[in-house]
């Protein structure tokens, strides 16, 4: 059986609280965009531009290249997809609307975590050697090795702190090996997550695409599907969930959160009908875990 990393955790309470809040202002501000991005004002679509305010039953179109973040104080709607999109619907789907407050009280639970294997890793003092020959069991020069920066970063999220889990992940990522990147890179996609940077998050995340062979495959999936759903792309996290649970996922301690997320990718998508499936699907296999709450008040809201 394979060593799994408790950071799974994190995501799962994140989901069973976050999901459910249901209270939007009538408006949101354009707090970002980039490229070509407009709302519909009377059959007529206008340019949209930072600061601006939309109301929330109106539609907005991204351009290709385009990108769109709305706020309202309380939530971020990010859009990151070409394409024409119902403020209300994307809104009613949205993954985690209290996940700042969230954070706070699931890191604390994070108290252990699997360990990585550094015995055979050597360090020295110095900075990482460029255009040296590896010899044997030594790497690179350097404080720590990539496993150990890995092992460090995890620990730091676990203490919650991100930023500085942040930064060792980043350091793991600069000085990987090609076997170490998708490790390296999962993780600090991983914080990027929590930091709430989605589209530096999605670039990493999917660096490598999730597969069996590795040890953190099903944290890779889930989380890479979260990240589809904050920036508003139920599509792409319906497939990656859907093949997720298929290939062995639905036997995985994640399945009441990939179920969780696929219904609500669905009611992202407006297939209400596969939406009350996947959180029905939650309530059935797993009643006594906090996703069933959460599924119970979002079948509610169908």
């Amino acid at each position: 059986m394979r060593d799994k990393p408790a950071v799974f955790l994190l995501i799962t309470v994140i989901l069973a609280f976050g999901a459910v809040a249901s209270v939007y202002a009538d408006t949101l501000e354009v707090r970002y965009l980039e490229g070509m991005v407009s709302v519909r004002n009377q059959n007529v679509w206008v340019a949209l531009d930072i600061g601006d305010t939309v109301d929330v039953d109106s539609t907005v179109q991204i351009g290709p290249q385009g990108y769109l973040e709305l706020a309202d104080g309380h939530t971020i709607l990010r859009l990151s997809r070409p394409g024409t999109f119902g403020i209300e619907r994307l809104l009613a789907g949205q993954p985690s609307r209290t996940a700042d407050t969230v954070l706070t009280r699931v890191l604390s639970l994070l108290t252990s975590m699997s360990r990585v294997d550094t015995s055979r890793d050597l360090a020295v003092a110095g900075t990482r050697a460029t255009g040296v020959e590896d010899v044997g069991a030594l790497e690179w020069a350097g404080g720590a090795s990539t496993p150990e920066l890995i092992e460090r970063g995890r620990q730091e999220l676990a203490a919650g702190r991100i930023a500085d889990a942040f930064e060792l992940f980043d350091e793991a990522a600069l000085y990987a090996l090609e076997q170490e990147a998708p490790r390296a890179d999962f993780y600090l996609g991983y914080a990027l997550f929590l930091q709430g940077d989605m589209r530096e998050a999605l670039y990493y995340l999917t660096l490598h695409e999730p597969t069996r062979e590795e040890d953190f495959y099903d944290e890779h999936a889930v989380v890479l599907a979260h990240t589809h759903l904050e920036l508003s792309d139920p599509e792409s996290a319906i497939g990656l969930l859907t093949s997720f649970l298929a290939d062995g996922g639905d036997a995985h301690a994640l399945r009441p959160t990939a179920h969780l997320l696929l219904g609500m990718a669905h009611r992202m998508a407006g297939n209400i009908a596969s939406a009350r499936n996947a959180f029905l699907r939650v309530v059935e296999t797993a009643p006594d875990e906090p996703e069933a709450s959460a599924a119970v008040e979002l079948l509610s809201e169908l």
